[in-house]
């Protein structure tokens, strides 16, 4: 990018290593390492995308997601921990990070995006990890969360769950 040396060594993109990137459609998403070299995970079905995942009320927009499924990610995949996610932002879409499946981690791990992030159920709760989600927005959803519960405007909340999270949390601006 055009990001001179100061900025690559401050942004949490250049130091990952593992870069994903995600056009406003969802359509092209690109996996990199913290060299700019393409990246196959060791499950590539770690990563999916959800186009009008589910409509967020609070928003009061479609929210597209790319999904993160932690539970397929090994510690090779993440190599020294760090995870940066950027979709492309499109009028009238909210983009968000979904990740899932995350009970027990790969290893130590962050994950940060320009975007929302939304944790879906327990995470980092078996054979505890040190672990940090920074983004704009973050969002904690109980177990019982499902998007399609969420489908459309009129929808009513799914009911919460008691869910568990050991995450470091940074949030906004």
């Amino acid at each position: 990018g055009a990001d001179g040396v100061a900025l690559k060594n401050e942004k949490l993109d250049w130091k990952a290593d593992l870069r994903i990137y995600a056009n406003s459609s969802l359509g092209t998403v690109t996996l990199l390492d913290k060299n700019g070299a393409g990246k196959v995970l060791a499950d590539p079905t770690a990563v999916t995308t959800a186009y009008d995942a589910f409509y967020d009320d609070r928003e009061l927009q479609w929210t597209d997601l790319l999904c993160i499924d932690v539970s397929k990610l090994t510690a090779a995949d993440i190599g020294s921990g760090v995870v940066y996610v950027s979709i492309d932002e499109q009028s009238g879409r909210h983009k968000g990070v979904q990740l899932y499946n995350a009970v027990t981690l790969p290893a130590p791990m962050t994950v940060a995006s320009d975007n929302s992030i939304y944790v879906q159920g327990n995470y980092n709760t078996v054979s505890w990890k040190p672990s940090a989600v920074i983004a704009d927005a973050v969002y904690m959803l109980s177990g019982s969360w499902t998007n399609a519960a969420n489908h459309n405007t009129n929808a009513s909340p799914n009911a919460g769950s008691a869910t568990t999270y050991n995450v470091a949390i940074l949030s906004g601006d």
